[in-house]
Formats: structure tokens, sequence, C-alpha cells
């Protein structure tokens, strides 16, 4: 057949594509990181970026930070990192101690024949596990000490020849250098450290070489100083002052000299001197000066219009027309300076350092800066380090995590998809502008017109008439939502907010969909004691067009939580939250309303009750109860406590600390569902778990090492088409999840043996198909063919080593069109397919060709009666995950030139 060639041809085509990284299953995805350069989370100190330096290990070109920094996106990176122009990676396991930092980068060669090493100098006493003292070096490969190093911190590293020899200089606050005595600076010749005389009395923050025309000097700024040492002696060559205002007026400012560079602009090298001052030697400068070689000067038109617009950052780098100045720092904006002429390149404020690659350098025309900015002009975030590329700023790297906590979920059906949906107190998720709420499409998150204007704490899906399609519901402490008034809470019709009548005068912290027999409704529970103009205290009811009353109200504080329960008399809405009685009954902390009046449940719990779930661990469906409260029922139940046929009872030996969220959750790896809980907690029942636990009707388990600081405040349960069965999204105050970064959100992957479909071609749940030729939305179907449809490829049976049968199954392609089915290792571009023929390849890694049907209609399967199982064919071990895909011809003039297209993809775990 001729169709043979051709699918070697595909099989060829398909060899260059490498498989995409994914968590381990199960485990926490590493997808939610941020970009730029971050801590792991509270209590590490005041997070900087204080170095960056330009350095070739042999593999090209790289840009290296060095700071407090642990984090690159969500690569753990302890305050170095490296950056390839696509990815951050650690630097050799880097600077771990716990209040340890890199403070200097510095690329030397110290002519021993093991060519340029980056050094790297700072407050530490190892470097990835091998003694170093103040100052280490990095070969490319692994870190080494200098001797006995530097007995204090190391704040500025240069590689000088003063005419004796390359060496590396070090300026910083201490006393000594390879055990000798040297005050504050020290020179390294490649085998031994020696001291500049009696070196300085304050610690330098820039040292550079610079040529007066009497040849190459040792220059530092340290102090309110300039001083330049002769090889002999030091001498200061520059003064710098700040004027006292008279009368003076405390607190008075302190001049400063923070940074040096030489530069040459034509007509000879001048040292130029940035920091904070306004005059050098008696000479008026802002901020900014240069040195001749015999006095000082002001730089013309300087753009510094007031004195607290510090310059921090010089530079000078050459990109093929000459060599340039870089001046950064409290200026608002970067500025280059050609010797007459500035120029800005652009917004971007507390610059503290440039790198980038001159003229010769392969890659280059490039400038990154680092310094104390987060965000750029545009609102994107940065954190620490952007790039300059093509005219305007960028971001390093990136990550779909969020700047602030995630209080709040919903998944909403849209008809086509389910979509879920975050709020919380941020303000940028995915590195995009998102004003407390988000939604996410399986592969980033996306605004809902400008958000609203303070803290989303609840969020619900709900139609407001049986069968009617299902609207987003928030409610918080906002007082505006697409920047129209609406108090408390608001409603998202998939394009524009609206109030819900006027609202709550104070905060709303539940939401909830439930029918009482009169037709749905969403009831809203909180601090509040009035909705739309009625009085509610604590939870309303809205139909569709007013708030009413629930039944007399809830008395007490507030109520947290809402829930829908069926406890075998029929589904009620249960309350939770801090209050003593509902609708004039006594009720401790929770009670149940059935449509028509509230009751307790027994003794209810000993103190505030935050999240309610209706949960069946197969005893039979109870309400699971989380709280801060050690008495349910009046017995013991440590912060957890489930209700059921009208008793309360412990779950084993409940939590060490009360919990936010519960609940129930399928990951379809074949247990069935399970009760999640996160919190504050790190004891489950005296098991260790950290802030998030699993119990599975007798015990708990951990989900791997758990949630960082204050664990985790809403759960949800999301088949995005991203992995085989429903992940576990977590949101809360976290910026860990397993140890890794994980910015306010978090994912934990099952390991699920269902089939889960991915990469379609409707252009929201894949890649852009080749030439617009996408399916319809809803179809789950690849890129469109000659028939208008989108071929669709589909699972169905049990993906057993042990009793395969296994089958997929295509439809819609081209009638009579050759199927051809495949098998690979990963999924290709996150899932999200990459452009091949007329389709998308959806899969990746190690391929395998199941093989070639022929289609009745359109529609094909394998395996057929004779041929080897899934299983079998593609050579599948218990506990592996595969992706399927299928290939087929598409003759007709349609698209590109190529004559196939593929369908969507299916992602399937094999159990035994």
């Amino acid at each position: 057949m001729r169709l043979l060639p051709l699918h070697a041809v595909v099989l060829a085509l398909l060899a260059p594509y490498s498989p995409t990284a994914r968590a381990q299953c199960p485990g926490w995805s590493t997808e939610f990181g941020v970009a730029g350069l971050t801590t792991l989370g509270p209590g590490n100190g005041v997070l900087e970026v204080a170095a960056v330096a330009t350095f070739d290990d042999g593999t090209g070109p790289a840009l290296y930070a060095g700071g407090t920094f642990m984090t690159a996106s969500s690569v753990q990176t302890p305050r170095i990192a490296r950056w390839n122009g696509t990815s951050w990676s650690s630097v050799g396991g880097g600077f771990t101690e716990l209040y340890g930092a890199v403070r200097a980068l510095c690329v030397f060669d110290d002519g021993l024949g093991g060519g340029p090493s980056l050094y790297a100098g700072g407050s530490f006493t190892q470097a990835s596990g091998t003694p170093a003292n103040g100052v280490a070096r990095w070969n490319g490969t692994s870190w080494s000490a200098l001797g006995p190093g530097i007995s204090g911190t190391v704040s500025a590293l240069t590689a000088i020849d003063d005419g004796s020899g390359p060496a590396l200089y070090a300026g910083g606050d201490f006393t000594s250098a390879g055990g000798a005595s040297a005050q504050n600076v020290a020179r390294w010749n490649g085998t031994s450290w020696s001291s500049l005389g009696a070196g300085l009395f304050d610690p330098p923050r820039e040292i550079v070489g610079h040529d007066d025309g009497a040849g190459t000097k040792v220059y530092v700024a340290h102090g309110s100083y300039v001083t330049r040492w002769t090889g002999a002696a030091w001498q200061t060559i520059g003064n710098l002052a700040v004027t006292i205002p008279n009368p003076p007026v405390p607190p008075f400012p302190f001049p400063y000299a923070i940074t040096l560079a030489s530069y040459d602009d034509g007509g000879g090298a001048q040292l130029y001197v940035g920091g904070r001052f306004d005059s050098v030697n008696g000479v008026s400068a802002l901020n900014l000066a240069r040195w001749d070689g015999a006095a000082w000067s002001s730089v013309p038109n300087a753009p510094i219009p007031v004195p607290g617009r510090w310059v921090n950052a010089l530079r000078t780098l050459d990109y093929g027309l000459g060599p340039k100045l870089y001046v950064g720092g409290l200026l608002l904006d970067v500025y280059r300076f050609d010797g007459a002429t500035w120029s800005s390149l652009g917004a971007m404020n507390d610059v503290t350092g440039f790198a980038g690659h001159d003229a010769a350098t392969p890659g280059g025309n490039w400038l990154y800066a680092v310094g104390g900015f987060t965000q750029l002009a545009n609102g994107a975030e940065a954190n620490r380090v952007a790039v300059l590329q093509n005219g305007s700023w960028s971001p390093v790297g990136g990550g779909l995590g969020f700047d602030g906590p995630v209080y709040a979920f919903a998944n909403v059906d849209e008809g086509a998809t389910t979509a879920l949906y975050a709020g919380g107190a941020f303000a940028r998720a995915s590195g995009t502008t998102a004003q407390r709420i988000a939604r996410w499409n399986g592969n980033g998150w996306s605004p809902l017109g400008t958000g609203v204007n303070s803290t989303v704490s609840a969020l619900a899906a709900h139609a407001s008439a049986p069968g009617g399609e299902r609207e987003l519901y928030a409610g918080g402490d906002f007082t505006a939502a697409g920047g129209l008034a609406a108090d408390h809470i608001a409603r998202w019709n998939g394009s524009a907010w609206s109030a819900l009548g006027t609202g709550m005068p104070e905060a709303v912290y539940a939401l909830c969909s439930f029918d009482d027999g009169t037709g749905p409704a969403l009831y809203a529970g909180g601090r509040f004691l009035v909705a739309g103009g009625t009085t509610a205290w604590h939870v309303a009811r809205w139909n569709g067009t007013s708030w009413s009353d629930v039944g007399g109200g809830i008395a007490g504080t507030f109520v947290s939580a809402l829930a829908v329960h069926d406890d075998g008399g029929g589904p009620a809405l249960y309350a939770a939250g801090w209050f003593s009685s509902a609708g004039g009954t006594s009720a401790s902390n929770v009670a149940r309303w059935n449509g028509t009046s509230w009751s307790a449940l027994g003794a209810g719990v000993g103190d505030q009750a935050t999240t309610l779930c209706s949960f069946d661990d197969g005893g039979g469906r109870a309400l699971h109860v989380g709280g801060a409260f050690t008495t349910a029922g009046g017995a013991p139940g440590a912060y957890v406590a489930r209700w059921r046929n009208g008793a309360w009872s412990a779950l084993g030996a409940g939590l060490s600390a009360f919990p936010f969220a519960l609940l129930a959750h399928d990951d379809g790896a074949g247990g069935g569902p399970a009760l999640y809980v996160t919190g504050a907690f790190s004891v489950n029942g005296g098991a260790a778990v950290e802030r998030i636990a699993r119990w599975n009707g007798s015990a708990w388990t951990p989900l791997g090492a758990g949630l960082g600081y204050n664990g985790g405040r809403a759960l949800a349960s999301v088949h995005d088409g991203t992995s085989a069965g429903a992940s576990l999204f977590v949101g809360g105050e976290f910026t860990t999840a397993g140890g890794q970064q994980s910015s306010y959100v978090a994912r934990w992957r099952s390991c699920a043996s269902g089939p889960a479909e991915y990469c379609f071609g409707d252009g929201a749940l894949g890649a852009a198909c080749p030439c617009g030729n996408t399916s319809a939305v809803g179809q789950r179907a690849g890129c469109a063919n000659s028939t208008g449809q989108g071929g669709r490829i589909a699972a169905s049976g049990v993906a057993s080593v042990g009793a395969d049968t296994l089958v997929l199954a295509t439809s819609e392609a081209p009638s009579n069109a050759t199927v051809l089915f495949l098998q690979g290792a990963e999924v290709e571009n996150g899932g999200l397919g990459a452009p091949l023929g007329d389709g998308l390849l959806c899969i990746g890694g190690a391929l395998v060709r199941l093989g070639t049907k022929p289609s009745a209609g359109g529609a094909a399967q394998y395996p057929l009666a004779g041929d080897p199982s899934v299983s079998v064919r593609g050579g599948v071990s218990a506990g592996s995950v595969r992706s399927y895909q299928a290939y087929y011809r598409n003759v007709a003039s349609f698209c590109t030139p190529a004559t196939f297209n593929l369908t969507n993809a299916v992602r399937v775990r094999w159990i035994p």
C-alpha cells in the first residue's frame, strides 16, 4: 500500500518532538510558580536580588542571579539561579544556610589553565555542602573554596589586571582573607589571598577597574567616598556630600557612593559614580557624577529630577554600535547614555543591577535588569528580574501561580466545558492582572473583566430556574465588581458583572445553591444582619429578583459555611459558623434548614465551625464538619467530626488544629471517593501530615510533603483534561506544595486509570490549529478536516494489563479514510499539542504504531478481532500512563499542503 511509506514519514516527523516533563504520579504539580525570583514562603527574611552576571560554562552564555531568594519560577534555586534563555535551574545546589545570601557575582580566569569560572561572594560558610567561607568558585559543574576564604560578608567582586597580573578583588565587611589580616578588601591571584595595604574603614559597595590615562587601577565605592588603590597606597579621589537644609530638619540624609562604572564615549575613559549625594568634592552633581582623572563634574542633562531618585546601577555594554552607559535605580525609567544624549529604555523602577551580552557574543542584543520591582509597567508580574528585548521589558520565566491568597473555588458548567473559578486576595494570576477572581482553562488563568475591588471569600455556581444556565456568584469584602457598585455580592454571566439588589452592608463568607421545593435559590451566609434592605441575620435567600430572611436568621457572630446534605429525610441546607441559635432554636455552631424551619444537630459542636462537606465513607452518607472545636455532641472530636443518623462521631483521633476546607474527591485511581481536608494542622490522628490530608474512612494519610505556611483555605475537584482522572486543586496562603514553589494554588495529581481526553482543536483546550481550522467547541475533537468536522478519538473498556478490554474508537474522519492508531509515552506541549499536518500532534516521547485500520463512514477502532490488545501491542506495564491519538488521511485539497490530520488524544493509566 502507498500509505505505509507515508506512515514512516509521519513517524519520522514525530521523532524530534521531545516529551514534556510531568509531575510524578501521584504527586504535586510544579506548574503554579511565578515569574522571576521569590522565596518559598514567609519567614525567610528580606527578599533581595543583589547580584547578576553572565557566564558561559561551555554550554552557551547564561544569566546568573544571586541574592536571598529561594526559587526561580517553580524551581528551587537557593540564593543563586541560572537562566539559559528558556528556563531557570539551580547552580549545583546553591547556598542553603538559613540566613545565607549571595551578594556579588563575577567571572574571572585565574590563568591556571581551567578557563573562566563564576565566582560568588556573600554571607555563607558552604556552597552546596562544600566548605567555602564568604566566596566560592563555580567551574560549570561544581563549587570549590578559595583557600580558607574570607572571615565575613563579601558584597563586591571584580576581576582586574592592574599591571601585576589578573586578580580577583573582593570587598565587604570582613577582617581577614586566607587567614591573614585584610580590612574589608582583599586580592586573590588564583592561589592565595593578600591584603591591599591597611584596607578600608568601611565595606565597599562596588569595585571596578579604570584607566584614567596612567594605567588601570582599582577604584572602590564605599561609604560616602570613591577611593583608588595605586598599587601601594589608598587615595581618596571623591568625597560625596548631601546638603543639610537650613535650619536643619531631622532625619538628616547621609551621602552614599553605591555604584561605579568606567565608560569611554570616544573622548577617553571616565569614571562614573552613582548613589545618593548632591556634590562631589564640592562640585554640584545630583546622584550621578564623573571623574576625568583630574576633576569631578556633573553629567549633562542627567534624568534625575529630585534628590530622592538615587542611582543604584551603572553598567557599560556594547551591542555593536559602540559602548553605552546603562543607568538605573529609583529613577522610574532605565536610561542609556552615549556621552551626549540620554535615551529612556522604558519604565523600570528600583533597579540594582544590569547584565547583558556584548556584540561579539552569540544571541546578544538583550539587557537584563534586577532589583526590588515586582511587576512591569504593563502590569505583568516580574519579581525582581526582567529582560529588555525588541524595545520592551518582559518577565524572565513564568508560572501559573497567584500573587496573593486564594480563598474560594467553584466549578461552573458552561455547556461544552466545566470551568474552575478562583477567588481571593490576589491581583495577578499567571502573571496577568486578575483582580481577586480568575478562570482556569486547563492551561492558565484569565481575568473576569476588571474583577472586584476587595477580597473574594466565597464562590458558587447557581441557575435561577430549574435546568437553566448556571452563572457564577461571588461574595466577600468587596463593594464594586466590574467597576459597578456591588455590596459584598455580585454575579458574573460570562461577560459582565451585575449586582444582586443592594447586596449586604457587611462581608459574605459563604454561598450555596439550594432548592427548598419552591425552586432553586441562592443562599448567602456571612457577618451581615441586612440583605437588600431586609433584616436577615447572617443568612439570606436570593430568588433571582430580591432578598429575603431565612426563617428568622441565625443569632451569633457569623456564618462561615453553607452546604446541601441529605440525611435520609431529603436534601436540606446546613449552616456552620459561630452562633448559638437558628430561627430562635438553640443550635451550637451548626444548624439545618429544611425549607420551612431551622433545627439543631444534637448538641452541635463546642466552638466555631468553619467548613462543611457531605461524604459517604462506606458507612452511609454523613455531614462532615470542621472547625475550631474539640468536642462534638459533647464527646471528644478534635477539629473535625461527622453527623450521621442523628449522632456525632469523631474521625479517628482528629486533627491537631482547625481546618478551613473539606471536600469529597475521587481521584479516579480505583479507590473511590475520599474525604480531603486542609488547614493549619500538622498532625492528623497521630500521623505527621503538613496542612492537608486524606481520610479513607478509617485512617488519615498525607499527600506527599503537604503544603507550606498556613495551609489551604479552599479545595476543588477538577477534570480539565490535562491528566488522567480528576485533579485536586488547593488554594490558600501557602507558597509551597510538596516542598516546591506553588504560589497560593496547588494541584495534586492522581494515578487515575480512567481515560482522560485532551488536546482539542477548538482553540480553547489546545494549541492553535495550523490554518484556523478549529473544530466546534464541545465536540472534543481534533482540528477540523475537509468535512468541516474534527476527527475524534475516545477510549472505552478497562485499561488492565491482566484483563485488557480497552478499545480505541475514532469518528468524524473523512469517509473511507485510513486511520493509524498511535501510542505515546508523554503528552506534547503540556497537553496543548503542536501543529503537524492539518492538525495537532498531542502525544510525545517513545511512540508505538498500534495498527492501521480502514474507516467506515469516518469511524474506525483498534483492536479488531484477531488483533493484539492495546497493552500487548503497546508493551505497557501496570502503573504506566500512556497517551493515544489517531492519524488519518485527508486527501482532499484542504488547509496545509499535507494530506493528513490527527484526532484529539486520550490519556490512560494502566492498572494490574
